[in-house]
């Protein structure tokens, strides 16, 4: 069996604005700043990395649905030789 790896990426402001819109009450340590900023350095120190081993997907602007169906394209049917940013 394959395995297919997707990485969604999005910048660090969104990040933490989603992080702060997000109306669950259990989100807590990912609504802090200075936690976010020091997460999102570690993730972005790992793109090299990510670029390599997964498809990285820009989730940005993009809406669920159509992440949703990237990911099933590429699950099912994506060569293994295409991976990489996308």
């Amino acid at each position: 069996m394959r395995k297919t790896f997707v990485t969604l990426h999005v910048s660090a402001p969104e990040a933490l604005r989603r992080a702060l819109t997000d109306r669950d009450p259990n989100r807590v340590a990912s609504r802090d700043p200075e936690l976010q900023r020091v997460l999102y350095r570690g993730f972005a120190s790992a793109l090299g990395f990510l670029n390599k081993a997964s498809h990285v997907l820009d989730a940005e602007l993009a809406v669920p649905e159509a992440l949703a169906r990237s990911i099933c394209q590429l699950a099912l049917a994506c060569p293994e030789s295409a991976r990489g940013g996308a």
